[in-house]
């Protein structure tokens, strides 16, 4: 590699880093079978959505963020209760996720390492085209 190519390079990844870094690193799957113990509790979104857990296989969400409007700028939020359960999948084919049951509404929210990438963390995709999700974690958000 010459001079000029290593320089090019280098003023490449010297943009693009940045924009990775703005744009947030992917959010990876959650190793292991999680329980009902583990979902349990007071669930804290960066979205500014929050789910409580009951043991009883009931949930609350306040301000829970499902859908985009008015192209992207915004969201449509639900709050409200219903019953939740474990989805374990089928053959492998589709992760784990916790499922919410809302009304008419099913929302499936998959099992994710926390922003420590040690802990359990829930990831609900609101919109795939805009790359928009919510994560929970039961720490506070900052």
């Amino acid at each position: 590699m010459g001079p000029y190519r290593r320089r090019s390079w280098v003023a490449c990844a010297a943009l693009v880093l940045p924009l990775v870094a703005a744009c947030g690193a992917p959010t990876d799957p959650y190793a292991g079978t999680v329980t009902k113990r583990q979902v349990v509790g007071h669930w804290n979104g960066d979205c500014g959505a929050t789910i409580d857990v009951a043991e009883d296989g009931t949930f609350r969400f306040d301000r829970f963020a499902y859908e985009f409007v008015d192209h992207g700028r915004d969201f449509r939020r639900l709050s409200g209760g219903g019953e939740w359960f474990l989805y374990e999948g089928v053959d492998g084919d589709a992760p784990e996720s916790l499922d919410l049951k809302h009304k008419k509404g099913l929302y499936g929210l998959e099992f994710v390492r926390d922003g420590d990438g040690v802990g359990l963390g829930l990831r609900y995709v609101i919109d795939v085209d805009y790359e928009e999700d919510c994560v929970f974690s039961k720490k506070p958000t900052r």
